[in-house]
């Protein structure tokens, strides 16, 4: 997902918007929480909406932490810039 963000934006957006997708439809994994994380970043970036954005890489937090998804820490973090 961060690489695609070092090629296009909407290329991003649209990749973490898929992954919300998948996870809406089958359930949250470990990469969900990674796909919520970045798909904030990219709705913050492409529509300015920071707070919406702030939201969902919150959410990616609390399920990495409520599951345990420890894989998934770092890009969680990262997306939230800590």
């Amino acid at each position: 997902i961060a690489s695609a963000s070092f090629i296009d934006d909407d290329l991003l957006f649209v990749l973490t918007c898929e992954m919300v997708l998948l996870s809406l439809e089958y359930g949250v994994c470990p990469a969900s929480t990674h796909g919520l994380g970045w798909f904030g970043v990219a709705l913050a970036h492409k529509y300015g909406a920071y707070e919406e954005g702030t939201a969902y890489a919150r959410l990616a937090r609390t399920l990495v932490q409520r599951h345990g998804y420890v894989s998934s820490e770092s890009a969680t973090l990262v997306a939230l810039d800590q």
